[in-house]
């Protein structure tokens, strides 16, 4: 059997949510850190200085360092390999996890607001594939020869 091949994708809509949060936090950090630093005298910067500066830097990085690392996955996608005995997961950032579909009870899709992908039970534990989009060939491959679930 040739290895089937499935890529995480980046869905738009939580993708224009991420930069609509991050653009109005980083927004809020830059206005703080315009408004006092164009208008507040001397003497209070020298005490409110350092700490008004690291909230604005904070919540620029608070807004846009999601966003960044989720526009990762367009250039850098996880990969999902269903091999002829086992699943193997490969994270953008290197890792590997390897899972015999006979250890694989049931799979389904989730979705929210804010999240998606896979989640995959085993006889041991619950794991999560995220930024997966439900495929129906997961059913036909890990699900070949067993009687177990697969939505």
């Amino acid at each position: 059997m040739d290895r089937l091949k499935l890529f995480s994708v980046v869905q738009s809509k939580i993708k224009n949510r991420l930069l609509l949060r991050g653009m109005l936090l980083g927004g809020v950090g830059v206005f703080i850190l315009f408004i006092f630093g164009v208008w507040a005298p001397l003497a209070f910067l020298s005490i409110w200085g350092l700490p008004i500066f690291s909230l604005g830097i904070f919540l620029i990085g608070w807004g846009l360092i999601p966003y960044k690392k989720f526009i990762r996955l367009e250039t850098h996608p996880h990969k999902i390999l269903l091999e002829d005995k086992q699943l193997i997961f490969v994270s953008n950032k290197g890792g590997e996890w390897i899972i015999p579909y006979s250890e694989i009870r049931k799979i389904t899709y989730f979705e929210s607001k804010t999240k998606y992908g896979l989640r995959l039970e085993t006889k041991k534990s619950r794991v999560v594939f995220p930024y997966f989009l439900g495929d129906s060939r997961l059913h036909e491959v890990v699900h070949a020869n067993q009687s177990n679930e697969c939505s």
